[in-house]
């Protein structure tokens, strides 16, 4: 399965394109995985709506709120973060620890500089079907792609670990003083 996990809110979100690209993918490739959606808000009923609309109501599971997601992390194909913008993307970080490849839409802050310019995972444009239904095919079928993106994602994640920010935070303080 694909995973993705965020508040429902189409003002910061765009679960729609990520739902079309999911539908795409599943037309043009040979996966039996679902897209399964972690989170809850007030787009809820509308993104059900929609994925009825495009008949993918088989294969978009809305789960609702999660205390531990990162069981689901783990065990997905990709996870995939939508956003239209984000602040630092938390999300991205948790699911790079957790060894899954990485598809996010590149928007302002966060995405390009947590996924090392698009070394430690694939960005594609904000809102962009086609993009996306590219990233997530070649997620999962190109093997190379794959495992590059995770060994460079293994490696970026480190740069997250609370000792090494409390390092770098420690050289920035004493450079200004």
């Amino acid at each position: 399965f694909m995973l993705s996990v965020a508040r429902l809110d189409s003002r910061s979100k765009d679960f729609r394109t990520l739902i079309e690209a999911f539908g795409q993918f599943k037309h043009n490739m040979p996966y039996s995985g679902k897209l399964v959606i972690i989170g809850d808000g007030d787009d809820k009923e509308g993104l059900l709506h929609f994925t009825k609309e495009l008949g993918l109501e088989n294969s978009v599971i809305f789960q609702g709120i999660e205390a531990n997601p990162y069981r689901w992390m783990a065990k997905a194909d990709a996870f995939v973060l939508s956003s239209k913008f984000e602040g630092f993307g938390l999300v991205l970080v948790e699911a790079m620890q957790s060894g899954t490849l990485v598809i996010s839409t590149n928007c302002k802050i966060g995405p390009d500089e947590i996924l090392a310019h698009g070394h430690a995972g694939i960005l594609v444009e904000v809102g962009n079907i086609d993009q996306m239904e590219k990233a997530m095919c070649e997620g999962i079928t190109n093997i190379y792609l794959r495992n590059g993106k995770l060994e460079a994602a293994n490696e970026q994640v480190k740069k997250f670990y609370v000792q090494n920010s409390v390092r770098d935070f420690r050289k920035l303080i004493k450079m200004l003083s």
